[in-house]
């Protein structure tokens, strides 16, 4: 059984979408999978340091997160300039995988986050394997379970592909990008409602003390 740590970029501190997805990878996977948040990491990262030490005894490692505007979150560019000096060398070589969401419905939004993730495998030394973009990850997190085994069962069958490759990797590994079965129209309609519900939730009086993290 392969040890198998998922990095959980989400700054929010519980109910997230990315960790929403490291549920369902686990569910699916055969091995022992272990969840650390980025949060958790910056807190100690030393290389004697808890959470580094499971990353650097992992055999394969899966970045789990958000896009924030068109981009990583600062927490999770932090954690990888880290990453980098502690293994790059190390030269562990170890498998590296990522599940990025966006809040719109395109999946091909996420490309340029996967880039930099490849990119950051490059510098570390780190075997960049591939990544799974999915588009709407918000209405994915808010919908009931039945549902969303419908309307993301193209996500579904991806994780369980991404989770096949963990034992058989292939030849050729390329991103997997998942757009919802669900009407652009409708997804519109839904989204616009959304988010006028937040506005009246979260007033601008709430959002003066508001700590994100």
């Amino acid at each position: 059984m392969k040890n198998i740590v998922a990095i959980n970029g989400s700054p929010k501190p519980g109910n997230s979408v990315s960790g929403g997805f490291i549920d369902i990878m686990t569910e699916i996977s055969s091995h022992n999978i272990s969840t650390i948040k980025v949060s958790d990491l910056l807190k100690s990262p030393e290389p004697d340091g808890r959470e580094m030490r499971q990353i650097i005894e992992a055999d394969i490692i899966v970045f789990v997160f958000s896009l924030y505007i068109d981009c990583l979150h600062s927490q999770l560019i932090e954690a990888l300039t880290i990453l980098e000096d502690n293994l790059k060398e190390l030269k562990t070589d170890q498998p590296i995988y990522a599940i990025v969401n966006n809040g719109f419905i395109d999946a091909k939004q996420n490309e340029s986050a996967l880039e930099i993730i490849a990119h950051f495998c490059k510098k570390a030394h780190l075997n960049w394997r591939y990544g799974v973009a999915i588009g709407g990850g918000t209405m994915f997190a808010e919908m009931p379970k039945k549902a969303s085994e419908k309307v993301y069962a193209d996500v579904f069958h991806a994780l369980q592909t991404l989770a096949k490759d963990f034992d058989r990797p292939s030849e050729k590994p390329e991103n997997i990008y998942i757009t919802p079965r669900f009407p652009k129209f409708l997804f519109r309609l839904a989204a616009n409602r959304h988010w006028k519900v937040s506005i009246k939730k979260n007033s601008p009086t709430a959002q003066r003390t508001a700590k994100p993290f």
